[in-house]
Parts: C-alpha cells; structure tokens; sequence
C-alpha cells in the first residue's frame, strides 16, 4: 500500500498540472483510459481472464470509485494539492466506522490509535491554511466517503474469490465508458505533446497504483490497509514544494514524520496477514 500511496501521490501532481489545461472530465477519461494498460499488461502476464465473477460487486466499485474520482479530481484543481489530497484520504476514517458493519472485521485498538495519529499528523501539516467553506472542499471530503465505498467493495470482492487484477480492471473500464460521451460537448484538444505526456503518465502511474491498492485490500484487514494510505499526503506535499512552489513549512516536517511513522508501522504489522 505505501507504494500504491506514491504512484497516488505523482498522480495528483500530474492531474492538477492537466487539469489547469484540460476539463476535469477529460482528465478523468484519459486517467482511466490509459489506466488500463497496466491492468491488462498483468493479467495479461499472469495469464488470467478478465472475466468477472461478480459483476454487480464490480459494478458498485466501479460507480463508487468513479464518482470518487470526479469529486477528488475537481477538489485538485479547486484548492492546494496537499489540502484535496487530505481531504480525499479521509476514506480510512469512513473505513474503519463503516467496515466493521459490513465486512464483520475487527478493528484493533492498534489500528484506531494509528488512524488518529495519521490524522494529527495531516491536521499538523495543513493547519495553517485549510478552508472548510468551498466546493473544492465539499467535493474532496465526498471523495473521500464514495471511496470508502469502494474500498468496502475490494475487499468483498477478494472474499468472494475475485482475482485482484480483475477488480482492478473494471473501474478504469466502466469510469472510461462513462466519461467519454460526458466529456464530448466540452473536449478541449490537448494542444502540445506535454500535456499528451501528462496524460500518459497520469494513466500508468494511476493503474500502476490502482493494481497495487487493489491488491493490498485483497491482502489484509480493510481498516489498516486504508490508514496506511495516508503515505499519499507526504507524497502530494513533497511534489507540491517542488512542483506548485508550496511553502516549506516546521508544521509540514512534523506531520509528514508523523503520517510516515504510522503507515509503515501498519504496513510491517499487517505484511503478514494472509489473503482471505
């Protein structure tokens, strides 16, 4: 999971350098669209049919994931890169209340007190300049909830026997047949060969990260696994220093450390929890 956080992470970069360019829709489209090319390279290589064994589960991924993308794409345009991406990962909070409802799994005390401390460490980060009163925000904060959702899915689908790489599969498939006629009265040519490599890139390290999440939920407890995605935030406000010329901030150090500790502390303690 913490490297599926930095193919996230790169990818938010990239989606907010396109989306200054291109409408969201059709950020969301190539996304997807080129999303699908790792995807089908790995199974593919396994030699695994994309054949679904539960297409209505894989459906509610699908829808969940896509609506989540929409929102958390719009949120990066609409507000600094490290404030969506905060808000966008407040999944493993919905996680970790909603999954012991529906999936009957346990959430240990261990998780919930690294869950706080992945909060405290991205409020350390963002404190000085988050703004709760604006669309970028509500849209980010429902990000996060569709993604819950969807991750609740991953994981009923891994016990239910569904190949990772399948589940993997089907979102970016779905969220692409869905945005292609949205996006058609307003597509907007990408008009120079870096925003087409943008656009490249966007969609490989976004499947390449989406195999990865993807596996991790079929591996191991729902709730650990999406507080280790916290990793993303670091990632996102590291690249935004570099890339958005971000402020350099003592608070930002502290919590980045805070959020590093406490994901890879999850990731060590759930690295050996056998696939379900």
């Amino acid at each position: 999971m913490l490297a599926a956080t930095c193919l996230f992470g790169m990818m938010g970069a990239l989606v907010k350098w396109t989306g200054e360019r291109l409408p969201v829709l059709e950020v969301a489209f190539f996304r997807s669209f080129f999303g699908m090319a790792p995807v089908l390279a790995a199974l593919a290589i396994r030699r695994v049919s994309p054949r679904p064994k539960h297409p209505r589960l894989l459906l509610w991924r699908s829808l969940s994931g896509l609506g989540s993308m929409l929102a958390y794409f719009y949120g990066i345009t609409a507000l600094p890169l490290s404030d969506a991406v905060l808000l966008g990962n407040t999944a493993p909070i919905f996680v970790a209340i909603i999954a012991p409802m529906m999936l009957r799994e346990r959430t240990s005390r261990g998780t919930w007190i690294a869950v706080a401390v992945s909060l405290a460490g991205v409020a350390v980060i963002l404190q000085p300049r988050l703004d709760l009163h604006s669309w970028g925000t509500a849209a980010a904060l429902s990000s996060g909830l569709l993604a819950a959702s969807a991750y609740i899915a991953i994981s009923k689908l891994s016990g239910e026997g569904e190949d990772a790489d399948v589940i993997a599969l089907y979102f970016p498939l779905v969220a692409s047949v869905a945005c292609a006629p949205l996006m058609a009265p307003g597509f907007v040519w990408p008009a120079s060969p870096e925003i087409w490599v943008a656009l490249g890139a966007m969609g490989l390290v976004g499947g390449g990260g989406q195999i990865l999440m993807t596996r991790a939920y079929a591996a191991g407890p729902t709730a650990p696994v999406a507080a280790a995605s916290y990793g993303t935030v670091v990632v996102s406000w590291a690249l935004g220093v570099v890339a958005f010329d971000d402020p350099l901030l003592a608070t930002s150090v502290t919590g980045g450390l805070l959020v590093v500790s406490s994901g890879a502390w999850l990731a060590v303690r759930t690295s050996g929890t056998p696939s379900r």
